[in-house]
Formats: C-alpha cells, structure tokens, sequence
C-alpha cells in the first residue's frame, strides 16, 4: 500500500487542473484590460489614468475574488482527498491486520 504515490498523483492532476483555471483567469484580465485601452484610446484619453483606473477597477472587483476563488477551491479539494485517502489507507492497514490476525488462528487451530 503506497499512499504517496495516489496522493501525488492527484496533487499533479490537481496543479494542472488549476493552472488551466490560472490561466483562463489571466486570459480575461487581459482581454479585461485590452478592452479599457481600446475604450479609453477611442475616446483619446488613453493616457490620462483612466485606462488604469478601470484595470483596477476590474481586478479588485473581478480578478482578485476570482483568483482567490479558484485557490480556496482547489484547497479544499486538495484537502479532502488527502483526508479520505488516510481514512481508506487507515481502513486498509486495519482489514490487512485483522485478516493475519484470522490467518494466524486458523494455524493455531490446525485448519
């Protein structure tokens, strides 16, 4: 029974899964941000601070909730597998032992 070997194989199923998450969040912040240029150069203030503005706007409002969304999720679950593979592996170890222990008084009674 080698525990390590499921857990990390979840937790680099895990990573990956997250950074896919990591980068579509990325892909619309910047889509996000692209789009305040475009809006703030189309009405000829792209530089006067407003195009930052709504970037910020938009991460503090959208991005950073989201992102943290994303973190908290994927550290609950990280969590819960772990838990319930020690739970399966504890069950195991007991099953395992009671089943020599069962062994081990059918030799004692000669069967």
């Amino acid at each position: 029974m080698d525990i390590q070997s499921y857990l990390t194989a979840y937790e680099d199923a895990l990573n990956a899964a997250q950074a896919t998450d990591q980068t579509a969040l990325n892909q619309q912040r910047r889509t996000a941000q692209s789009r305040n240029a475009s809006t703030a150069n189309a009405s000829g203030l792209l530089y006067s601070g407003v195009p930052q503005a709504l970037n910020i706007q938009y991460d503090t409002a959208t991005y950073y909730p989201a992102w943290a969304k994303n973190f908290q999720n994927y550290a609950t679950t990280r969590d819960r597998i772990t838990q319930n593979m020690l739970q399966m592996y504890n069950q195991l170890r007991y099953y395992d032992e009671a089943t020599k222990n069962i062994q081990a008084e059918n030799a004692a009674l000669g069967k």
